[in-house]
């Protein structure tokens, strides 16, 4: 049983932690949009990590999507490419989607990731998401305590990843100077990451 589900609730601020269907649910609304659109869209985020089977906290769904998508409940653009929006829920009340089109230098790895997903058999099916290299890479790059988190537990999870399709995502994405030291440093934490785990000693205090 998710460990995060609870009697649903109609009063929930969107701040609080959400469960998978409850995710799964707002992501539908996201992948179903984008099949209309005729554009990709992948689950990323908290919610992809709980659909590897790592469950955590999360107050939000994330996708990535390959264009903007129709969807109502627009509240701001994000800073690095993107919209938030507030999405009701029949028996959650209202949770943000961030609904992510990378405008940066990251434009590249998301976009390749909305076009390569891993498919997810859920309760709603078979659902499209970012796969774990690219995933991996994601949180490598955005290093947030919960991002390293997600990133040891993709790296030391057995047969979830695979570093050669890592260090590939990275060549396809980066410059030759700037992939060569990234891949360097991500093969060195894989390393670290699987050897601590050998030994019991966790790579993050918080983890």
């Amino acid at each position: 049983m998710n460990r995060h589900y609870r009697n649903p609730s109609p009063h929930h601020s969107g701040e609080d932690d959400i469960p998978t269907r409850v995710g799964l649910d707002i992501a539908q609304n996201a992948v179903e949009s984008a099949k209309r659109k005729r554009t990709t869209c992948v689950i990323a985020g908290g919610l992809a990590m709980h659909l590897y089977g790592f469950v955590r906290s999360t107050t939000d769904v994330d996708v990535v999507t390959g264009a903007e998508i129709p969807l109502a409940g627009k509240i701001k653009k994000l800073s690095f490419g993107g919209f938030c929006y507030e999405m009701p829920h029949p028996t959650w009340g209202y949770v943000k989607l961030d609904v992510i089109t990378r405008d940066d230098p990251l434009e590249k790895l998301y976009a390749m990731a909305a076009k390569h997903p891993r498919l997810i058999r859920t309760k709603l099916g078979m659902m499209p998401v970012a796969a774990p290299e690219y995933l991996a890479v994601m949180k490598y790059l955005a290093a947030r305590g919960k991002d390293n988190n997600d990133f040891v537990y993709l790296a030391t999870t057995r047969g979830l990843l695979n570093r050669v399709k890592v260090f590939d995502i990275v060549r396809r994405s980066f410059t030759k100077e700037f992939a060569w030291d990234l891949n360097q440093r991500i093969n060195k934490d894989i390393l670290v990451a699987r050897f601590l785990k050998a030994q019991e000693v966790p790579m993050y205090e918080d983890l």
